[in-house]
């Protein structure tokens, strides 16, 4: 897959990712403050401001998301008005941290850029606060203004401009006629499956209906000024404010609509991988037909399987062709198969009853790759996918914050042995130099390879972000994550995508077929209680199936996880459009589809069950009896076929159009290894026997 990175996509998500926690920090945006008006320190003015700030602040414990105040002094130019408000779905506890935060800030007259000006306000994405030497209640002010844009662009910037005008104009019309105490509404409208227009407008109650229309429609103008062909933005006047994004950043009643459409023939958790199998009891005798190039010696030169090697004994296998006739080769199927032998077995076990059972040609390599990983105890070594460092670095003589840092990888690394999925901690909290850290197992990952990939992961990073404060990795089944701030934070992501594009169907219907796929399975995820992980299938064609994967980071509310999860699909559009395969990866959720089965529905992640080892022969012993001296004839045959083979000085293509060879495998692998999994973990041989 070709990576990309999407900084410009997520640079401006860091000022809206909240959660709903009481423990959540109110995200500061900015402040202004007149400068031709100031008073002196020790005046009575500054008295009532003191005394204004804290009046709005005990008032916002009162489940009150508005207050105005007036503090008169003894002349007028002594009177201070003031306000707050808060967004009109911010949860009372949150909207009372944010109107103490921003009053603290203002009254800090001593550090503050404000210092001493008799007029000020100040933005939070929760809230706003404001106060002034001149009465401003129930009038409209526009000045000063503040935009914030999203720095990644729109397609289609036309029909997109127009339903955004439309959107938001309706939006103005329910805020401003709206029957509750606060003027506040929000409009969600389909753009594509992928991408949903959120947005939201908000008046300060005190304005009548006109003057919070009126106040809208110039807000809205501005449009052309903030943020003209970007994907989100907002504008703020100290009267009102719109804001708009292609992912759900205000909480709502009730979930958002999912996408246009919803897939078909879709499963979830358990999909059709488990259903399939290359033979239901031992002795079945099943025929493979794989052409294969790149083993050692090539039997026939039909199809490609391309292999890099990891270890002397396991190969590593990325792409196939099958051609079920070899006098039609215009009729095959091609499978990206992946890149471990488990991604090879999942393949046969889900692919083999869709080829049809004439002029079979089984090439013993195939077998020779499954006895590869039953044999020998080898472990995959795990996968590397992205990394992100950034630019906040250690100072290096700070060497009690690295020191910290070692201990929260050392710790991140010691709990993934103990078969956890995820994991966050904080190491030395609450003082200056304190590292908080994270893992994350992708949900059908089984503890040994979560545990090898956490140990990795967390090695890496420390290699490859030698001197950040803040940085995170993923591989292909976790990602590790720390940072000297909060977590709850969006720093950049990547996203990933095959080179090839979607042949097979319509591109119309493939992004139909997608987006409801993935939007399904994100609604599953999110509702879930515990892994907040979900896979799924939906037919492309009758003999191509499409395969998602999405998981959230399970601390995060079902608010984040859609707010994370509709930033990942929105984005896929921009980066992989009409690709057979792709990914996004965020620190709060992933989102994966391929045409192929990447994951093991199967797998769950418990700790291995040991109990003492009985007396006697064991299941695995009477089984490997009789699999082993099978196995050593074939291999004999093999080499023998094969420095045969050696000795012809023919092309591969010559001996395809001469020979044609047949070899018939016994397959016995799917059941032998459910047969011994069982019978190891009973006896207490999974380590010995390893993972095949």
């Amino acid at each position: 897959m070709a990576i990309f990175s999407f900084k410009h996509y997520l640079l401006f998500l860091f000022l809206i990712f909240t959660t709903t926690n009481a423990s959540d920090v109110p995200i500061f945006l900015r402040q202004n403050c007149t400068t031709n008006e100031t008073f002196t320190s020790n005046t009575t003015f500054q008295v009532n401001l003191r005394t204004l700030l804290s009046s709005l602040s005990s008032n916002a414990t009162r489940n009150t998301e508005f207050r105005n105040a007036t503090v008169s002094g003894g002349s007028p130019s002594d009177t201070v008005y003031g306000l707050f408000l808060c967004r009109g779905d911010v949860p009372p506890q949150l909207c009372q941290q944010c109107v103490l935060n921003a009053t603290q800030r203002l009254g800090n007259q001593n550090t503050d850029s404000c210092k001493f000006a008799k007029s000020a306000i100040i933005w939070y994405d929760e809230c706003l606060v404001r106060y002034s030497n001149r009465d401003f209640f129930s009038t409209v002010d526009t000045r000063p203004r503040m935009r914030l844009r999203n720095t990644a662009n729109i397609s289609h910037t036309k029909s997109f401009l127009r339903l955004l005008y439309t959107t938001l104009n309706e939006t103005a019309d329910e805020a401003a006629n709206s029957k509750g105490a606060k003027l506040y509404a929000t409009k969600q409208a389909n753009i594509s499956g992928f991408q949903t227009l959120h947005c939201l407008t908000q008046c300060t109650p005190d304005l009548s209906p006109q003057d919070c229309r009126r106040c809208l429609s110039g807000v809205i103008e501005d449009l052309s000024w903030c943020c003209p062909g970007s994907q989100g933005g907002r504008v703020l006047y100290p009267s009102c404010n719109f804001r708009y994004e292609l992912y759900p950043f205000y909480r709502m009643d009730s979930p958002a609509p999912q996408g246009i459409l919803s897939p078909t023939n879709s499963t979830t958790e358990k999909g059709e991988a488990g259903k399939r199998g290359i033979s239901s009891e031992i002795g079945t005798v099943t025929f493979v037909s794989i052409a294969v190039t790149g083993l050692w010696w090539v039997f026939v030169n039909v199809g490609t399987l391309n292999f890099t090697i990891q270890t002397p004994s396991l190969w590593v296998c990325t792409d196939i062709t099958v051609y079920p006739d070899p006098n039609a080769k215009t009729e095959y199927y091609k499978h990206k198969i992946g890149k471990t032998i488990d991604e090879l077995q999942i393949f046969l076990q889900t692919n083999i009853t869709k080829m049809p059972h004439s002029n079979y040609l089984a090439i013993l390599s195939v077998f020779f790759f499954l006895f590869s990983s039953l044999f020998f105890s080898t472990k995959a070594t795990p996968i590397y996918s992205s990394h992100v460092c950034t630019h906040s670095t250690i100072n290096q003589t700070n060497t009690i914050f690295q020191t910290n840092l070692d201990l929260l990888l050392s710790s991140l690394s010691s709990k993934a042995t103990q078969a956890t999925q995820f994991y966050k901690t904080t190491i030395a909290s609450e003082t200056s130099n304190a590292v908080k850290g994270l893992f994350l197992c992708r949900g059908d990952t089984l503890a040994a390879a979560c545990h090898d990939c956490i140990t990795a992961a967390a090695a890496d990073l420390k290699r490859r972000c030698p001197v950040e404060k803040e940085a995170i990795i993923w591989y292909d089944l976790c990602m590790v994550r720390y940072s000297n701030q909060n977590l709850n934070n969006i720093v950049p992501g990547v996203d990933m995508s095959d080179s090839k594009n979607v042949t097979s169907i319509n591109l119309d219907r493939f992004n139909e077929l997608l987006a409801g796929l993935l939007n399904s399975l994100a609604t599953k995820a999110k509702n879930s209680a515990d892994k907040k992980f979900a896979t799924g299938v939906v037919n492309l064609t009758s003999s191509v199936t499409l395969y998602g994967l999405v998981q959230c980071t399970p601390e995060l509310s079902f608010f984040d996880c859609n707010m994370c999860f509709s930033s990942a699909i929105a984005s896929v559009p921009n980066c992989c459009d009409g690709k057979r395969g792709a990914r996004v990866l965020l620190p709060g959720c992933n989102i994966r589809y391929e045409v192929y089965p990447f994951y093991n529905s199967s797998n769950t992640l418990a700790p291995p069950v040991v109990k003492p080892r009985p007396s006697g022969r064991s299941g695995v012993e009477v089984i490997l009896t009789f699999v082993i001296p099978i196995v050593a004839a074939m291999v004999l045959f093999t080499f023998g076929i094969c420095s045969v083979m050696r000795k012809q000085a023919k092309s591969v293509i010559e001996l395809w159009k001469e020979t044609e060879v047949v070899l018939v495998i016994i397959v016995f692998v799917s059941r032998i290894r459910q047969k011994t999994d069982h019978a190891a973990a009973s006896d207490g041989l999974t380590g010995r026997l390893g993972n095949w």
